[in-house]
Protein backbone atom coordinates (compact mmCIF):
# COMPACT_ATOMS: atom_id res chain seq x y z
CA UNK A 1 0.00 0.00 0.00
CA UNK A 2 1.24 3.48 -1.08
CA UNK A 3 0.49 7.01 -0.07
CA UNK A 4 1.60 9.89 -1.29
CA UNK A 5 1.40 13.16 0.34
CA UNK A 6 2.83 16.52 0.18
CA UNK A 7 6.01 16.80 -1.37
CA UNK A 8 9.39 17.39 0.85
CA UNK A 9 13.33 17.56 0.23
CA UNK A 10 14.69 14.37 1.08
CA UNK A 11 11.54 11.65 0.60
CA UNK A 12 12.12 8.69 2.67
CA UNK A 13 10.69 4.93 2.71
CA UNK A 14 8.37 4.21 5.95
CA UNK A 15 8.55 0.60 6.34
CA UNK A 16 5.95 -0.59 9.21
CA UNK A 17 6.66 -4.56 10.76
CA UNK A 18 3.87 -6.03 12.62
CA UNK A 19 5.26 -8.86 14.86
CA UNK A 20 2.40 -11.41 15.83
CA UNK A 21 2.33 -15.28 16.19
CA UNK A 22 0.65 -17.38 13.71
CA UNK A 23 -2.56 -18.92 14.48
CA UNK A 24 -4.28 -21.70 12.44
CA UNK A 25 -7.72 -20.37 10.87
CA UNK A 26 -9.78 -23.08 12.31
CA UNK A 27 -9.26 -21.80 16.19
CA UNK A 28 -11.35 -19.74 18.29
CA UNK A 29 -9.57 -16.41 19.60
CA UNK A 30 -9.38 -16.74 23.11
CA UNK A 31 -8.26 -13.56 24.39
CA UNK A 32 -6.89 -10.24 22.77
CA UNK A 33 -3.28 -9.81 21.49
CA UNK A 34 -1.19 -7.66 23.45
CA UNK A 35 1.14 -5.21 22.26
CA UNK A 36 4.16 -5.40 24.09
CA UNK A 37 6.80 -2.96 22.38
CA UNK A 38 7.59 -0.33 19.86
CA UNK A 39 10.61 0.11 18.42
CA UNK A 40 11.94 1.98 15.33
CA UNK A 41 15.63 2.28 13.39
CA UNK A 42 16.62 5.73 10.84
CA UNK A 43 18.86 5.33 8.02
CA UNK A 44 19.50 7.92 5.45
CA UNK A 45 16.05 7.44 3.47
CA UNK A 46 14.64 5.15 5.75
CA UNK A 47 12.59 4.32 9.29
CA UNK A 48 11.83 0.79 10.05
CA UNK A 49 9.36 0.34 12.64
CA UNK A 50 8.45 -2.53 14.63
CA UNK A 51 5.03 -3.29 16.29
CA UNK A 52 5.28 -6.56 18.93
CA UNK A 53 2.49 -8.48 19.82
CA UNK A 54 1.86 -11.81 21.63
CA UNK A 55 -0.72 -13.10 18.85
CA UNK A 56 -2.47 -12.48 15.62
CA UNK A 57 -3.87 -9.36 14.82
CA UNK A 58 -5.00 -7.31 12.09
CA UNK A 59 -4.00 -3.77 11.75
CA UNK A 60 -5.70 -0.29 9.26
CA UNK A 61 -4.00 2.55 8.38
CA UNK A 62 -6.25 5.60 9.66
CA UNK A 63 -5.18 8.86 7.08
CA UNK A 64 -5.41 11.48 9.65
CA UNK A 65 -2.69 14.28 8.63
CA UNK A 66 -0.26 14.34 6.19
CA UNK A 67 2.71 13.84 8.24
CA UNK A 68 1.00 11.19 10.66
CA UNK A 69 1.24 7.42 10.38
CA UNK A 70 -1.70 5.89 12.25
CA UNK A 71 -2.02 3.07 12.51
CA UNK A 72 -5.32 0.67 14.49
CA UNK A 73 -4.75 -2.73 15.83
CA UNK A 74 -7.55 -4.71 16.32
CA UNK A 75 -8.35 -7.31 18.94
CA UNK A 76 -5.59 -6.05 20.08
CA UNK A 77 -4.81 -4.18 24.25
CA UNK A 78 -1.67 -2.83 25.62
CA UNK A 79 0.32 -5.16 27.28
CA UNK A 80 1.39 -2.21 30.04
CA UNK A 81 -0.45 1.28 30.29
CA UNK A 82 1.45 3.41 29.42
CA UNK A 83 3.75 1.95 26.85
CA UNK A 84 7.39 2.74 26.75
CA UNK A 85 8.09 4.02 23.27
CA UNK A 86 11.18 5.22 21.04
CA UNK A 87 12.05 9.11 21.65
CA UNK A 88 12.67 11.65 19.22
CA UNK A 89 14.30 11.08 15.70
CA UNK A 90 16.13 13.34 12.83
CA UNK A 91 12.62 12.25 10.87
CA UNK A 92 10.55 11.40 13.94
CA UNK A 93 9.05 13.89 16.15
CA UNK A 94 6.74 11.69 18.74
CA UNK A 95 5.15 8.55 18.83
CA UNK A 96 2.19 7.74 20.85
CA UNK A 97 0.56 4.29 21.64
CA UNK A 98 -3.05 4.03 23.35
CA UNK A 99 -6.04 2.04 24.11
CA UNK A 100 -8.04 3.40 21.32
CA UNK A 101 -11.54 1.52 22.43
CA UNK A 102 -11.70 -1.83 24.68
CA UNK A 103 -10.45 -3.88 21.52
CA UNK A 104 -8.33 -1.66 19.37
CA UNK A 105 -4.73 0.00 20.41
CA UNK A 106 -3.89 3.44 18.23
CA UNK A 107 -0.14 3.50 17.34
CA UNK A 108 0.41 7.71 16.35
CA UNK A 109 4.03 8.08 14.77
CA UNK A 110 4.19 11.90 13.93
CA UNK A 111 6.75 12.43 11.57
CA UNK A 112 8.48 16.21 11.33
CA UNK A 113 7.45 16.50 7.34
CA UNK A 114 5.40 14.92 5.42
CA UNK A 115 6.69 12.41 3.34
CA UNK A 116 5.73 9.14 1.23
CA UNK A 117 5.77 5.79 3.32
CA UNK A 118 5.49 1.80 2.25
CA UNK A 119 3.73 -0.44 4.72
CA UNK A 120 4.32 -3.78 4.74
CA UNK A 121 4.06 -6.82 7.20
CA UNK A 122 6.36 -9.25 8.41
CA UNK A 123 7.27 -11.42 11.42
CA UNK A 124 10.13 -10.47 13.65
CA UNK A 125 12.53 -13.71 14.14
CA UNK A 126 12.74 -13.68 17.92
CA UNK A 127 8.93 -14.31 18.02
CA UNK A 128 9.88 -17.91 16.67
CA UNK A 129 9.93 -19.28 19.93
CA UNK A 130 7.26 -17.77 21.84
CA UNK A 131 4.46 -19.63 19.98
CA UNK A 132 3.38 -22.90 17.24
CA UNK A 133 0.18 -21.39 16.04
CA UNK A 134 -2.19 -20.47 18.58
CA UNK A 135 -0.03 -21.59 21.55
CA UNK A 136 2.69 -19.65 23.47
CA UNK A 137 4.70 -20.29 26.36
CA UNK A 138 3.29 -18.83 29.70
CA UNK A 139 0.09 -19.38 28.53
CA UNK A 140 -2.10 -21.31 31.21
CA UNK A 141 -3.60 -24.64 30.43
CA UNK A 142 -6.70 -23.18 31.21
CA UNK A 143 -6.32 -20.54 28.11
CA UNK A 144 -4.90 -23.60 25.65
CA UNK A 145 -7.99 -25.38 26.26
CA UNK A 146 -9.91 -22.41 25.44
CA UNK A 147 -8.32 -23.08 22.16
CA UNK A 148 -8.07 -26.59 21.35
CA UNK A 149 -10.65 -27.69 23.60
CA UNK A 150 -10.14 -30.57 26.33
CA UNK A 151 -6.71 -32.89 26.04
CA UNK A 152 -6.87 -35.86 24.49
CA UNK A 153 -4.68 -37.44 27.74
CA UNK A 154 -2.89 -36.31 30.38
CA UNK A 155 0.73 -37.68 31.93
CA UNK A 156 2.08 -36.68 35.27
CA UNK A 157 5.65 -36.61 35.25
CA UNK A 158 7.85 -36.91 38.43
CA UNK A 159 8.54 -33.80 39.17
CA UNK A 160 5.22 -32.62 38.93
CA UNK A 161 4.79 -31.54 35.06
CA UNK A 162 2.01 -32.42 33.52
CA UNK A 163 1.79 -33.55 29.85
CA UNK A 164 -1.12 -32.18 27.58
CA UNK A 165 -2.09 -34.21 24.27
CA UNK A 166 -4.79 -33.48 21.85
CA UNK A 167 -3.43 -36.76 19.83
CA UNK A 168 -4.81 -40.24 20.01
CA UNK A 169 -0.96 -41.65 21.59
CA UNK A 170 2.01 -40.66 22.42
CA UNK A 171 3.54 -40.94 19.24
CA UNK A 172 0.54 -40.28 16.37
CA UNK A 173 -0.37 -37.04 15.52
CA UNK A 174 -0.91 -33.93 16.87
CA UNK A 175 -0.63 -31.30 19.30
CA UNK A 176 1.02 -31.26 22.82
CA UNK A 177 2.04 -28.98 25.94
CA UNK A 178 3.76 -29.48 28.98
CA UNK A 179 2.70 -27.61 31.89
CA UNK A 180 4.11 -26.65 36.06
CA UNK A 181 2.72 -27.89 38.49
CA UNK A 182 0.85 -24.43 38.71
CA UNK A 183 -0.77 -24.90 35.20
CA UNK A 184 1.83 -22.75 32.78
CA UNK A 185 2.94 -23.91 29.08
CA UNK A 186 6.70 -24.27 29.41
CA UNK A 187 7.03 -26.52 26.39
CA UNK A 188 5.18 -26.95 22.98
CA UNK A 189 5.45 -29.52 20.39
CA UNK A 190 3.82 -30.23 17.12
CA UNK A 191 4.33 -33.84 15.81
CA UNK A 192 3.12 -35.42 11.92
CA UNK A 193 0.86 -32.24 11.64
CA UNK A 194 1.33 -29.76 9.24
CA UNK A 195 -1.44 -27.07 10.56
CA UNK A 196 0.41 -25.20 12.85
CA UNK A 197 2.83 -22.67 12.00
CA UNK A 198 6.23 -21.99 14.08
CA UNK A 199 7.42 -18.28 13.04
CA UNK A 200 6.67 -16.85 9.61
CA UNK A 201 6.45 -20.30 7.73
CA UNK A 202 8.21 -23.07 9.28
CA UNK A 203 5.97 -26.21 9.66
CA UNK A 204 5.82 -29.83 9.88
CA UNK A 205 6.42 -31.19 6.16
CA UNK A 206 9.42 -29.03 5.06
CA UNK A 207 12.69 -29.61 4.82
CA UNK A 208 16.27 -29.31 6.68
CA UNK A 209 17.11 -26.86 3.88
CA UNK A 210 13.83 -24.59 5.21
CA UNK A 211 14.71 -24.69 8.36
CA UNK A 212 18.56 -23.81 8.24
CA UNK A 213 17.33 -20.56 6.08
CA UNK A 214 14.52 -19.60 8.32
CA UNK A 215 15.99 -20.12 11.70
CA UNK A 216 20.05 -19.87 10.81
CA UNK A 217 22.74 -22.16 11.62
CA UNK A 218 21.52 -24.48 14.52
CA UNK A 219 23.73 -24.67 18.01
CA UNK A 220 24.12 -28.57 17.74
CA UNK A 221 22.98 -31.35 14.93
CA UNK A 222 22.31 -34.70 15.82
CA UNK A 223 23.54 -37.57 13.57
CA UNK A 224 21.49 -40.41 12.23
CA UNK A 225 20.05 -42.19 15.11
CA UNK A 226 20.03 -46.09 13.99
CA UNK A 227 17.11 -46.63 16.82
CA UNK A 228 14.89 -43.95 16.06
CA UNK A 229 16.09 -42.98 12.42
CA UNK A 230 16.29 -39.23 12.52
CA UNK A 231 17.94 -35.87 12.58
CA UNK A 232 17.88 -32.98 15.54
CA UNK A 233 18.96 -29.45 14.64
CA UNK A 234 18.91 -27.71 17.93
CA UNK A 235 19.15 -23.61 18.48
CA UNK A 236 19.47 -23.04 22.07
CA UNK A 237 19.65 -19.44 21.83
CA UNK A 238 15.76 -19.55 20.57
CA UNK A 239 14.87 -22.74 22.27
CA UNK A 240 14.19 -24.60 19.37
CA UNK A 241 14.47 -27.83 17.91
CA UNK A 242 13.59 -29.55 14.82
CA UNK A 243 13.82 -33.11 14.04
CA UNK A 244 14.22 -34.81 10.42
CA UNK A 245 12.23 -38.37 9.27
CA UNK A 246 15.01 -40.40 8.63
CA UNK A 247 12.45 -44.11 7.89
CA UNK A 248 11.55 -44.48 4.95
CA UNK A 249 8.66 -46.17 6.22
CA UNK A 250 7.65 -43.35 8.29
CA UNK A 251 5.20 -39.85 6.89
CA UNK A 252 7.25 -36.95 6.15
CA UNK A 253 10.77 -38.98 5.18
CA UNK A 254 13.44 -36.72 4.82
CA UNK A 255 11.45 -33.72 6.38
CA UNK A 256 10.63 -31.72 9.36
CA UNK A 257 7.94 -34.23 11.21
CA UNK A 258 8.21 -32.89 15.02
CA UNK A 259 8.85 -29.20 15.53
CA UNK A 260 9.33 -28.45 19.40
CA UNK A 261 9.98 -25.40 21.88
CA UNK A 262 10.91 -24.34 25.04
CA UNK A 263 12.38 -21.41 27.50
CA UNK A 264 15.66 -20.23 25.36
CA UNK A 265 18.80 -20.93 27.53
Amino acid sequence: MTRSSAHCAAGFMFVLLLTFSVVVATASVAALSKVTAIAFRETRDEIQTAILTTGFVRYQLRNVRPNWVVVDIFSAELGSNPLPVPGARELVQRIRVAQHDPEVVRVVIELTQPANFHLTTSLDPPAEGLSIGPVRLGMTVEDVVKVLGPSTTTERLPNGDTDYRWSKSAGSAGFGIRATSTGIVNRIWILNDERYVLGPRLRVGRTEADARAILGHPSWVVTIDSQTKMKTLMYESRGVWVNIQLDPQAPFYNRIFEIDIMHPK
